[in-house]
Formats: C-alpha cells, structure tokens, sequence
C-alpha cells in the first residue's frame, strides 16, 4: 500500500512509526512532517491545513490511503473533500469533527443525547463568565470553544487567577476566533483517562483505555531571569507490551502584548508583565559552511553567548535552525523573533511557491513554541539584480 500521513507533530511521528513497521505498507509520505517523521517517511512539504492542495497530492501520487493526524485540517472538511473525490481517507466528516473541534458543540451534544459529562456553561462575554464562575466556586475550568493547539483549558483557582484568564479570552484573545466562546466547567476530581473506538458504519474496534495527564504539585512560571523549566517522565504500556518511558520537560507562561504603564503602546509581555527586550540579529553563521546544520552544541552556545552579553531574544535571520535551538532558547531564557524563510533570484512564479510552501511548513511546526513570541515575513532577496531582456534592472519585487 501507499500511504499518505497528515500532521507533522508526535502525534504523526506515532502513527508513521507504526505504519512503517506493517508489511503492507510499501510507500508512506507525511505532509509535512518534521525531521524526526523524515526518518520513516518521505515528508512533503504541504501543511495539514490545505485541504485542497493535500488532496491534490493524494490523487496525482495514486495514494492507496490518507490517515489524517490533527484536529484543524478535520475541522476544514479533509475527509469531505475526499470523498468529493472518491479517495480512500481515515478520519471523521466536517460536521462529525466538531465534536472535536467545538468545545460548545460537543457539550450540547452530550446534553441532548444524555451522555454523562461535567455540568457547565456557555459564555460569550467575560461578564457572563464571571457569573457563571462564581455559581461553580473554586476551581473551575475554562475552556476555548475552538481550536487552540492544546493550550486552550485553563484551571483557574481564585479570583485573581479567573480576571487574567478573561483577559486572555476576550482582552488580549491569545486564542483568536476559538475563544469568541468559552466553556465555563464544573472542576471534576479524579483521573482521566481516554477510550478509543473505530468506527466504519457496520463494525466497532476498540482500544484499551489509557490516559496522558500528568500534575504538578508547586506550579512555578517561567520568567526571562529565571527560566524555571518543570521535568516531567512519561511512561507508555499495556498488558503484555513493554514499558517505552520518555523524558520531557515544559515551561508555564504567556506570551502577549500589553499596554506600557501610562501609554496606548503596545509591547511583548511574559506573565502579564512588559519586557523589555534586548535582541541582537542572529545569521544563523556557523564555521564549518552556509545553510548548513551545526551540531546540538554549537547551537547551545549561539544561545548562551547572546546571554552572556546581556541579550534576552534574538532575531532568527534566514531560517529557523533545527528545532534543538529552539529547545535551547527555552531552556536558556531567549525569546525568539523568528524570520521566515527567504529566496534568491528574480521574483518568479517557483521562487514564490518555494517561499510559501516553506513558510507554510515552518509556521506549522512551530507556531506553538513557547520560545517564539513573533514571526516576522519578508522576502529579503533586496539588492539583488534581475534579468529583463537581457538587462540587469531592480524590480519591486525584490526591494523590500
């Protein structure tokens, strides 16, 4: 079989490890994918989020199967796109994801047909939400409606705690259009766990039931001079499979912009709190060639010297570095401005694709990481020259 993967998380690096391993599997792409994916699969780089250009793929490379990893191309309608087309996809229709992908139709959804789930609200405003949390008391959960990357459940526990998850809502909407509404939740203690059944329209599969939360006793934020990171060791198994344990870490923050004390100014805060930032334009150089991918301690000690000069971000010129100088740059207390890629040459129609589908795939990867607080687009091919008739001229195109 031909496979074809969507996502380019852990999530999808699961599934083409699994899939690699089946002998029926003779070819599997993933789009995008990340450079772990790449060691089991071929990558292309399509974000899971063009449906249309995903199917596209599917139908000219003759895919025998496309297994959809994320929420959001579900959400888009991927599978409906699909069967517009008569091409074989793993993954529920636009109108059956919402169950995912809307916090307010999946409650709904459970009240009308009886399923047993936490009493709650729905809300439109940060007064209505208000209401609704002190009807609940302490703790609540408050949740996104829409889609959030997995960052939109916040457990607040005092007063204080619920008037800064307000503002992120509606305030400072960290989450965009997914928190126009929120769920205001009863908190239910105990634990969590999760069930997983395939459904095809006449048979079931079922999985075990296993659950991925973890708590933390003493939470502490990270803040720029003290870049407090928590460990956390997940273990994976089951009855007669053997214990696969991984090490990971996180950090408890926000990143937003707020209001200078006494000004309309708005500026990149951590925590609520103004930061003065101290950047420095990083070439992404390395000694041993251009373009080129250094080793884990090299890109470790970019991040340490911009520390030892008193710098707190860096700009990342040409392209984001392997996904370790990220690590470093959280572990380490440096934000990171994070430039997209660029092209050379004349402003043809290739250069323009190149630079969009790279752009798309960074964004992808990326766009929840903890040490980005910007992204910044620009084609900074200015000063180059381009043919026209046989002349070296200056375009528009190529001057930004």
């Amino acid at each position: 079989m031909k496979i074809l993967v969507v996502g380019s998380g852990g999530r999808e690096h699961a599934l083409c490890w699994s899939l690699r391993r089946s002998p029926f599997v003779e070819e599997l792409f993933c789009a995008p994918g990340n450079p772990g994916i790449a060691e089991v699969a071929d990558c292309v780089p399509v974000a899971a989020g063009d449906i249309v250009e995903i199917a596209d793929l599917a139908e000219k490379l003759k895919m025998d199967l496309t297994v959809v990893g994320p929420e959001l191309p579900l959400s888009l309608g991927i599978v409906d796109e699909f069967m517009k087309r008569g091409l074989p996809i793993f993954g529920p229709t636009r109108l059956a994801a919402q169950i995912e992908s809307s916090k307010v139709f999946a409650k709904e959804f459970f009240k009308r047909h009886d399923i047993p789930t936490a009493d709650s609200a729905i809300c439109s405003s940060a007064e209505q939400a208000r209401k609704a949390i002190k009807g609940y008391g302490f703790p609540v959960v408050l949740k996104a409606d829409g889609l959030a990357g997995g960052k939109g459940v916040l457990i607040v526990e005092s007063d204080e705690d619920a008037e800064r998850a307000l503002r992120l809502f509606f305030q400072e909407r960290v989450f965009g259009a997914a928190g126009d509404r929120i769920v205001v939740e009863e908190f239910l203690r105990g634990q969590e766990s999760s069930f997983l059944a395939l459904f095809d329209g006449a048979d079931t599969n079922v999985s075990v039931a296993h659950r991925d939360s973890t708590t933390v006793p003493t939470q502490a934020l990270f803040l720029m001079n003290d870049p407090f990171l928590h460990t956390v060791t997940v273990s994976v198994t089951g009855p007669g499979v053997a214990e696969d344990r991984v090490k990971t870490y996180f950090g408890l923050r926000t990143i937003s912009a707020v209001d200078l004390p006494g000004t309309t100014h708005r500026y990149v805060a951590i925590n609520g709190t103004p930061v003065y930032l101290q950047l420095a334009l990083d070439q992404a150089y390395h000694p041993d060639g251009y373009y080129t991918f250094p080793s884990d301690s090299v890109l470790r000690d970019e991040i340490l010297r911009a520390r030892r000069i008193g710098l707190n971000g860096l700009g990342e010129h040409i392209k984001i570095e392997t996904p370790r100088k990220l690590y470093w740059a959280d572990k380490l207390g440096v934000l990171i401005m994070a430039d997209v890629p660029n092209w050379w040459g004349p402003p043809t129609d290739t250069a323009f694709k190149e630079h969009d589908d790279a752009m798309r795939a960074m964004i992808d990867r990326d766009y929840n990481h903890p040490a980005i607080f910007a992204w910044i687009s620009y084609n900074e091919s200015w000063g180059l020259l381009s043919k026209v008739n046989d002349k070296d001229v200056y375009l528009p195109e190529t001057q930004t």
